[in-house]
């Protein structure tokens, strides 16, 4: 009954994938079968007739392959092997472990040529690439640990029909990544230890035709987990941003990248340090924001007025900045409505000056003169609101700027006083608007 389910399902989505284009996760990369559909039966059929009926499946949670049955060539022989993750579901004390088992193309057909088990309850990532430069594509897994509250990544190779286990280590993320700009990727593994407040990148890269631990930077050990790791450039050379979160509303950003030979955080040189210079109060992640080819680490800057406000009712404009490896450069400054989807760029005589008002019940937005003495926004500039169409197509239509249009809203203002000398006209309200 397993087996029909099985294939059922693989069925299923072999048709769903087909009807559409898919980014991100590739279904048909793991499910469809690497010459014909009827192998996915040899293949589901092999495993069972290894494992029994007694099995649960185990799928990763998060990456390019999503399911129990990952299709991938790993011994370079022009067909793909395929990996499966389960668990024997008659395990009568304790948690059952995660197996990794190898079915492969024999001169008999299919069959199950290796099985490992290992010490983790589920399987958090698996990705392949050729870091150790042989021409063969490992396995990159990433594992729940059983034992210890953390995560243990593994790589493999497959050689003989048999997993050969290459480098072993704890990690909290990682990436495959090219910090050496050689042939080969590295493996950079991120590891958080937070009873110590201690978190670290080790940078795995192939060494006289050897894979070997390259070294290791220090990251900001007080960060509660990460949100995002990706490969970019700082400068003229190949860094890896890795944003990671404080607490639910606060995020700072280490880079890492080798120099010299040696992989190093420009921010943090020692054990147990902060990373203060990127510290902003927002869960706003690194990108390209100006679209130059080049990644900006959001700041944020407290809005005038709102000093005094407990910090949930603060107001930041996030400035967007690029950095070199020595210096930061301001890119672009404005204010992010996060609640209503959009953007709104200062120009430079606004920064210090003006602030906002807001309604977020009503989608209401407003930018004005703060006056530091009084404490209050003496002179109003400009109001922006978000409709619904179809509340927008009530109303007197003549009185507003239209901004933009999504979905079903529309997104309008008001110039409210055009004698300021902060006072901006209607093409430069619709420059400055965007968005997100």
């Amino acid at each position: 009954m397993k087996r029909i389910l099985l294939l059922i399902m693989i069925t299923v989505i072999i048709c769903v994938c087909g009807s559409c284009s898919m980014t991100g996760s590739d279904y048909t990369a793991y499910l469809t079968a690497p010459k014909a559909t009827g192998d996915m039966t040899e293949i589901a059929d092999a495993f069972y007739d290894f494992a029994g009926n007694d099995i649960l499946l185990s799928y990763p949670k998060r990456g390019d392959h999503l399911s129990a049955f990952v299709l991938e060539d790993i011994d370079s022989d022009g067909s793909k092997e395929a990996i499966v993750f389960y668990t024997e579901s008659n395990v009568e004390k304790g948690v059952a472990p995660i197996h990794i088992n190898i079915v492969d193309r024999t001169e008999n057909g299919w069959a199950s040529v290796d099985d490992i088990a290992t010490t983790s309850n589920a399987v958090d990532m698996i990705a392949f690439s050729d870091v150790s430069g042989n021409g063969t594509k490992e396995i990159v897994v990433g594992m729940t640990s059983i034992s210890k509250n953390e995560n243990l990544l593994s790589l493999y190779s497959f050689k003989s029909g048999r997993l050969s286990l290459m480098v072993q280590e704890n990690y909290t993320d990682f990436i495959l990544c090219n910090l050496t700009e050689n042939e080969p990727d590295d493996l950079l593994i991120v590891n958080l230890k937070s009873a110590e407040t201690e978190a670290t990148a080790k940078l795995y890269t192939v060494t006289n035709n050897e894979l070997v631990l390259n070294g290791t930077a220090y990251l900001d050990g007080n960060v509660t987990g990460y949100a995002k790791l990706q490969q970019a450039k700082v400068g003229d050379k190949s860094a890896v941003y890795i944003d990671a979160y404080k607490g639910t509303t606060s995020m700072i950003t280490d880079i890492v990248y080798v120099e010299e030979g040696k992989i190093i955080n420009p921010f943090i040189s020692s054990a147990q340090t902060e990373n203060e210079f990127t510290l902003r109060y927002s869960t706003e992640t690194c990108r390209d924001f100006d679209g130059d080819g080049k990644i900006d680490i959001p700041f944020t800057r407290l809005l005038p007025g709102f000093e005094l406000r407990v910090s949930s009712e603060r107001a930041y404009l996030t400035i967007w900045r690029e950095f070199d490896g020595a210096l930061f450069s301001d890119k672009y400054c404005g204010y992010v409505n996060y609640t209503d989807g959009y953007m709104v760029r200062y120009p430079a005589e606004w920064t210090d000056t003006v602030t906002i008002t807001r309604d977020s019940s009503s989608h209401l937005l407003n930018f004005g003169v703060y006056d530091p003495i009084l404490r209050v926004v003496s002179s109003e500039l400009i109001r922006i609101k978000r409709y619904s169409i179809d509340d927008y197509e009530q109303l007197d239509q003549s009185i507003f700027i239209e901004l933009a249009r999504q979905d079903t809203y529309v997104f309008v203002a008001r110039i409210v006083n055009t004698t300021s000398e902060y006072s901006i006209d209607e093409q430069t309200l619709k420059s400055m608007f965007s968005l997100i």
